[in-house]
């Protein structure tokens, strides 16, 4: 995912988390 950033992402969210995973694959 380009210009991710790990600083601004909330590691609650965790639709944003599936979503950030669906993208890895």
């Amino acid at each position: 995912m380009e210009g991710f950033d790990f600083r601004s992402f909330d590691w609650d969210d965790t639709e944003l988390i599936r979503a950030y995973n669906r993208g890895l694959e």
